[in-house]
């Protein structure tokens, strides 16, 4: 039986690791691992890669999401929808600020979000939706981006190699860059 390759980051990063393990080397030989010269460049470059204003380097997902939901002051009982399918660091973020948490579930195609089932979840209570990319998918497609936006439901996208993002202000992480 032979095995099938799901994911190999090593060959995606190929093209790049000469480059990786120079800016490792000089961050190990400064040895400012927090914060720092690289953290600053990172924000300024991919400001203006976004073409935004202002980019946070943050050191994981957790922290990317507490900080979108401190942006849009979603405060305690206010409803936010999450995937069911996700890790725990996901949802961690909006319990600890005492939302309501409104699971939905996968759809059986690529496991992400399924449109329809959280279309149906949203009340008028619904503040915002956490969608979170996987496998090297979108999680949000054109409908509900369109409809949320519509409502006036901030949409954040958790990082898995792409960005958290909020319809009038944009906050954008890379958990991999800290």
């Amino acid at each position: 039986m032979s095995k099938i390759e799901f994911l190999n980051f090593g060959k995606l990063n190929v093209d790049y690791s000469e480059e990786i393990v120079d800016r490792l080397r000089l961050v190990i030989q400064r040895g400012r691992y927090i914060l720092g010269e690289e953290v600053e460049q990172f924000e300024e470059e991919f400001s203006r890669y976004c073409q935004v204003n202002h980019c946070v380097g943050v050191g994981n997902g957790y922290d990317a999401i507490r900080l979108a939901i401190d942006a849009i002051d979603l405060r305690a009982g206010d409803e936010i929808i999450v995937p069911a399918h996700t890790y725990i660091a996901t949802w961690l973020p909006a319990i600890s600020r005492g939302l309501r948490i409104v699971p939905v579930d996968a759809n059986s195609v690529d496991y992400l979000v399924d449109t329809d089932k959280l279309l149906d979840r949203i009340s008028s209570k619904t503040r915002a939706v956490i969608f979170v990319h996987l496998y090297g998918r979108s999680a949000v497609n054109e409908q509900a981006y369109k409809l949320l936006k519509e409502r006036n439901i901030y949409i954040i996208e958790t990082p898995h190699k792409r960005m958290v993002q909020l319809p009038t202000t944009e906050i954008r992480s890379d958990h991999t860059a800290t």
